[in-house]
């Protein structure tokens, strides 16, 4: 303590100063009652615990909203899962408006993600409600900010977007379609066959589906039909096996009769189905199968008796699959068993690579590989298919599933070891399934039906297909399609205009092709394209006029508009009916007498520059016009206990179909 006075300083506890004995003040000293001490001690351990006391209150209200947050965080994303998975669940029943409802439910939950959109867009494309999908996915581009996948699958926002973006311009671009038939066909299934000639084409350019107007309608009673464009089957011959050789269908019916339909659509009849099917008769001509081994070989080639037994091969102007195999093709095993060229090769396990142009394109990385067709080669790798082109550069990425169940690995009928494949590319067209979700796009990638619209889409022919909706079969044309058909129409007639014949060159054409006498031609437009064709009967000595049995021996010729002919039918006993106008087309119409009093009409038209036999062709006699009543009549003859009888058939024309239909009087 220091005094005051002299300014020494000294002990904390001195009363008087150790140098001058002035007296130190009181003041200077703190002295503190013990009371007080108390007082100051509790007020100060009252305010901690107040403090601690609000912050432990605090805490617990933020825990409690946490808690509260989380909770209802966590109802909200367990309710929005439910609805997803219920609205998924519907979509399976094909309960699209419960389904909708669901995912609108979903994105009320939580806007700010993808897949009720998505999912919303899907099940109106399936509707074909075009403008909404649109729609909804511009909501999409407005309100989604989040993504839903995590971890290393987790996509950036933008990515997103992309997706969304350019699901709906896919929708925007879609091609449209009409209906040829509508959706009512009931089917164990449609599907094609392998088609290609063995005389002109190896194996390896064979592995892809049939080019025919007629697919084959499984029946639900497990029977087989050619069905048409148009729904109709085949002369209604149901069948117990079909098969493809030579590029013609090959059918025995249920009351065991062998029947071709050659290119011409021409029906002919056969002695011995199963000579043909296991061909029998494939014979000499065979194109045999490719392989590599150090180079290409071929197995003919490799048979010793090449020379004496087996034509030239072809030049191979396509691409081809081709497999890198050790040894060299034996017809009979180890088992004196007979092993055909495909089973042999199929029994190989090793890859496949591409050839072209005397090279091999790709390395040998395939699976499976299909047949080219439109510039295009299905492939197979890791289980997923695609397509590339003819250089090997992937068009079609491989993340497609199988589309052709129905391919016969041996041969091409109904009774062969079969597997899952892939439909070869068509007119620009590519039928695609991923999922179970088909869709169709064109061969430079473009998607032209929207996944999820149909349940089946088959190959495209002659701008058509045939597609499965609710269950039930149909057939569609695609509009881009009709342009493009329309467009190529108008080129080739501008082009066939230079070239095309008149009726006196079709005439001169004809009697030069044909070794019989022309007794009739017809020349007209037939099928109303600008072009005119002729249809003519050619006969071998004199026509019967006082019976009617017509000529004892005749022919059907047809002669296109650039003069090339060709025979449909050659048959006994036929005579010149008066030729039918159906609207502005002209009908060529032939009648063969079968008995004194019963007789058959044989009916042909043209379809695309192409003849054609009317489905009712051979059924019915006496077909013909009556001016008086303005309808089409024949009759259907049958015997009764009075003799002969006749009954009237009325019948109308569709100009969509180009066939006749019975109609009630």
């Amino acid at each position: 303590m220091i005094c005051k006075k002299c300014g020494t300083e000294n002990n904390e506890t001195a009363k008087f100063c150790r140098n001058c004995g002035n007296q130190l003040q009181q003041s200077d000293i703190t002295n503190v009652p013990l009371n007080q001490n108390k007082q100051s001690y509790e007020k100060k351990t009252g305010k901690k615990w107040g403090v601690l006391l609000v912050l432990t209150v605090v805490i617990a209200s933020i825990i409690a909203v946490l808690w509260i947050t989380k909770n209802k965080n966590e109802k909200k994303i367990k309710e929005y899962k439910n609805q997803i998975t219920q609205g998924n669940k519907y979509v399976e029943d094909l309960d699209y408006e419960k389904a909708e409802e669901s995912y609108l439910k979903a994105i009320k939950i939580d806007p700010k993600r993808k897949k009720p959109y998505l999912k919303l867009a899907d099940i109106y494309v399936a509707q074909e409600k075009y403008d909404k999908a649109v729609k909804i996915l511009e909501d999409a581009s407005k309100n989604v900010t989040v993504t839903e996948k995590k971890g290393e699958d987790k996509q950036d926002i933008s990515e997103v977007k992309q997706e969304i973006e350019t699901k709906k311009e896919e929708i925007s671009n879609a091609s449209e379609y009409t209906w040829v038939v509508k959706p009512e066909i009931e089917a164990d299934d449609i599907y094609y066959l392998r088609g290609g000639d063995s005389r002109e084409e190896s194996v390896n350019e064979r592995k892809k589906q049939m080019t025919s107007q007629y697919a084959i309608c499984e029946t639900t009673e497990g029977t087989y039909a050619l069905i048409d464009m148009d729904g109709n089957w085949y002369k209604n011959l149901e069948c117990e096996r079909i098969a493809t050789v030579y590029g013609f269908y090959f059918m025995r019916t249920l009351d065991k009769k062998s029947y071709y339909l050659d290119n011409n659509n021409m029906l002919g009849e056969l002695t011995d189905f199963d000579q043909v099917s296991n061909e029998g008769f494939s014979g000499l001509k065979d194109q045999g199968l490719y392989y590599y081994q150090e180079g290409l070989r071929n197995i003919i080639s490799d048979d010793e008796t090449y020379e004496e037994y087996y034509q030239k091969l072809k030049n191979l102007n396509a691409i081809i699959p081709v497999k890198k195999i050790n040894g060299r093709y034996e017809k009979i095993n180890d088992n004196d068993e007979y092993i055909g060229e495909e089973k042999w090769e199929e029994e190989d396990k090793s890859k496949y690579a591409l050839w072209k142009d005397d090279e091999l394109i790709t390395k040998f990385t395939y699976d499976e590989c299909g047949s080219e067709n439109d510039g295009l080669i299905a492939v197979k790798r890791n289980g997923k298919w695609g397509y590339v082109n003819e250089k090997g550069k992937i068009i079609i990425p491989l993340k497609y599933d199988d589309s052709w169940d129905k391919y016969y690995v041996d041969n091409s009928d109904l009774t062969g070891a079969q597997k899952e494949y892939c439909y070869a590319a068509s007119e620009g067209y590519v039928t695609l399934v991923k999922n179970n979700k088909w869709e169709m796009r064109t061969t430079d990638n473009k998607l032209v039906i929207l996944p999820g619209i149909f349940e089946k889409i088959l190959p495209v022919y002659d701008g058509k297909c045939w597609v499965k909706k609710n269950g039930k079969w149909g057939v569609i044309q695609l509009n881009e399609a009709v342009m493009d058909k329309e467009n190529n129409k108008t080129e080739k007639t501008n082009n066939q205009d230079e070239t095309s014949k008149s009726a006196e060159e079709l005439e001169a054409a004809v009697r030069n092709a044909a070794s019989m006498d022309i007794v009739n031609i017809t020349t007209a437009d037939f099928d109303a394209d600008g072009k005119n064709e002729a249809f003519a009967l050619a006969a071998e000595g004199q026509e019967d006029t006082q019976w009617g049995w017509g000529y004892p021996t005749a022919e059907i010729w047809f002669i296109n508009s650039s003069g090339e002919c060709s025979c449909l039918k050659k048959d006994v006993n036929l005579s010149m009916n008066a030729v039918i106008t159906a609207g502005d087309r002209t009908i060529f119409n032939v009648e063969k007498q079968e008995a004194q009093t019963s007789s058959v009409s044989y009916l042909y038209g043209v379809k695309n520059g192409q003849a054609y036999e009317l489905n009712i062709s051979g059924q019915y006699m006496g077909f013909n016009f009556n001016k008086d009543t303005g309808k089409y009549i024949a009759m259907n003859s049958y015997y009764s206990n009075s003799g002969h009888q006749y009954d009237e058939i009325y019948f109308a024309y569709s100009k969509d179909t180009g066939e006749f239909y019975e109609i009630t009087n």
